[in-house]
């Protein structure tokens, strides 16, 4: 095989290779980014809202979310609304949450058509002694 054929498959390998992993993008479903409060997040006080932003606009009349208490019971399950980007979904939470571990669960519809569920926790007081 002569040395032109040889480089014109090298970059034709290489572009087909760059292509195929640029476009993974466009195929991924929404992904949490951030959460605040974050994941595992020791908190002295109870925060006023969950803010969850994703990789990617979520639909929200299709997307939920919750926060469980420490017996796993549901808190509260307010409509979300968007935050300051499309990407975000806020959950007011009610004042003066008791201390506790508390879990955030959430369902999201993906813009590609995909629901995405995930889950995570933070504490609100002092992690109790072993």
């Amino acid at each position: 095989m002569s040395r032109w054929i040889k480089r014109r498959m090298a970059v034709l390998g290489t572009t087909l290779l760059t292509c195929c992993l640029l476009s993974l993008d466009a195929f991924a479903h929404a992904r949490l980014v951030k959460s605040i409060p974050a994941d595992d997040a020791e908190l002295s006080a109870a925060p006023g809202a969950v803010v969850l932003t994703f990789n990617e606009s979520p639909e929200h009349s299709f997307s939920s979310v919750d926060l469980r208490n420490p017996a796993g019971e549901i808190v509260t399950t307010p409509a979300v609304r968007e935050g300051e980007t499309p990407d975000s979904l806020v959950m007011p939470l009610p004042e003066n949450l008791p201390a506790g571990a508390y879990t955030v669960q959430y369902r999201v519809l993906s813009v590609d058509g995909h629901v995405v569920e995930g889950r995570f926790g933070f504490r609100i007081g002092a992690t109790p002694a072993p």
